[in-house]
């Protein structure tokens, strides 16, 4: 049985955890964005029922539309929640489970068990009635003397008639007002908002956001780290080592660390605007097309974490979604090579050194954890050795900035550890954490709940 679950992104591990118990009975589960209620499989739809989904615009409308289409819905209430007037016209009838602070996922298994009992039992109970004395009576009354049928109404008839047409005069009232916000309204964001927008590995991305610019943009990251990759690969195809094979991996000072062209050479570059990372990052193709070599595995420090067969990030989002995410011009710091700051105009990026501040206006944390799936992704230790071996989850991830003396290193963010903010480190080295950043037209996004 097919089971769409209704609920709000703020709702996310709740929701996660009823679907795994559902699954587990084997009911299949289908969540926004991979599925919609307009899904011709949906047999039965569950609501979690918050605060956050009685606000939202999109819980309204899958409701709204399960009511039109005679899904069966159920409720599992999580807070205590005084209904919207329209939400509260469409679940009077439902059949309602309190979980609040103990969840009541038993209840919610019945529930669905009673409604899928109810669907197969459908048809034998048409059978009986059609067959029945009530309905043979009802049939000989349609018989006028000249043999034609016309139909008696009688005065309970007649009340059942005048209600079903309120009712369904209220729910196309309801239904017009509806496509009317929908026309006349757009998303509202404030800073600090959660939202879900994109796919990257197969699951929904969560992004914060940091910073508003004018009355329809919003710059957003990503509420964790979502990959762990080298920010570029040397073009010696060969990390610290030559064309002819000589090596610069020495604790002492070799002449990779005096000459900054053979450092960029065999360390990767910082420059943001040339690099792997933001090649990646702005493709929306299957196969990307990198400027040299690419970010092959054998290129970088370990020899492990290569995407150049990786699809680009912007895959993952949709023809819709894509057009909802504005370039951006970026300036950026130069390294020792440039010396002077790089433009460059980017669909997707990641923040610098000045932009770090955006993350405490918008209280939006620091210090975060790689997804289950990015450290799955993951082929390195790094995030054992340096994190989870000190008791730490949170771990380091890039920015887009270059030291200004080296054209091989750039600067990462702590992992929370330390009493320093940033560190350095070299371009090609194979795990470090990605938080992305887009900028985002918000008339022309819909927030997935």
């Amino acid at each position: 049985m097919y089971i769409y679950v209704s609920h709000s992104v703020k709702n996310e591990k709740t929701t996660k955890r009823i679907c795994e118990m559902l699954e587990s009975n084997g009911y299949f589960c289908m969540l926004a964005p991979q599925y919609d209620v307009s899904d011709e499989r949906c047999e039965a739809l569950l609501l979690i029922l918050s605060n956050a989904s009685n606000q939202s615009e999109k819980v309204l409308s899958e409701i709204e539309y399960a009511v039109s289409r005679c899904i069966p819905t159920l409720v599992y209430q999580i807070e205590e929640v005084r209904l919207t007037g329209p939400l509260e016209y469409f679940l009077t009838s439902n059949q309602w489970i309190v979980g609040k602070d103990v969840d009541n996922y038993e209840k919610i298994l019945e529930g669905i068990k009673n409604i899928e009992d109810n669907r197969s039992g459908s048809p034998n109970k048409k059978i009986q009635s059609e067959n029945s004395e009530e309905t043979v009576r009802n049939k000989k009354a349609f018989k006028n003397k000249k043999g034609s049928k016309q139909r008696i109404l009688r005065p309970g008839d007649k009340r059942k008639r005048v209600l079903e047409l309120i009712e369904f005069v209220m729910v196309a009232f309801i239904c017009c007002i509806m496509i009317f916000h929908e026309k006349k309204e757009h998303v509202s964001l404030d800073i600090g908002d959660s939202l879900m927008f994109g796919n990257y590995l197969g699951e929904p991305i969560e992004w914060r956001v940091i910073r508003i610019e004018g009355k329809d943009t919003a710059i957003l990251i990503s509420d964790s780290i979502l990959t762990n990759k080298a920010f570029d690969a040397p073009e010696s195809g060969e990390y610290n080592i030559d064309s002819d094979k000589n090596d610069y991996w020495s604790v002492r000072e070799t002449d990779a660390d005096r000459d900054l062209e053979l450092q960029e050479y065999v360390r990767g570059s910082s420059r943001w605007a040339t690099s792997d990372i933001r090649t990646w990052l702005n493709s929306d193709e299957e196969n990307v097309t990198y400027e040299g070599m690419g970010p092959v595995a054998n290129a970088l420090s370990d020899k492990k974490n290569g995407y150049i067969n990786e699809a680009g990030f912007l895959s993952g989002f949709t023809e819709k979604e894509k057009a909802a995410i504005i370039p951006t011009r970026n300036i950026t710091n130069g390294n020792a090579l440039d010396k002077t700051p790089v433009e460059s105009t980017d669909w997707v990026w990641l923040l610098s050194q000045d932009e770090l501040p955006w993350l405490k206006e918008a209280d939006v944390r620091l210090y975060v954890k790689p997804t289950s799936k990015a450290i799955e992704q993951d082929q390195t230790t790094y995030y054992n050795t340096f994190s989870l071996a000190y008791g730490v989850e949170e771990y380091y991830w890039w920015l887009r900035e270059p030291a200004a003396d080296k054209s091989s290193v750039c600067y990462i963010v702590d992992n929370g550890y330390n009493t320093d903010l940033l560190h350095k480190m070299e371009a090609g080295v194979s795990g470090f954490g990605v938080r992305p950043v887009i900028k985002i037209n918000t008339k022309k996004i819909t927030i997935q709940n």
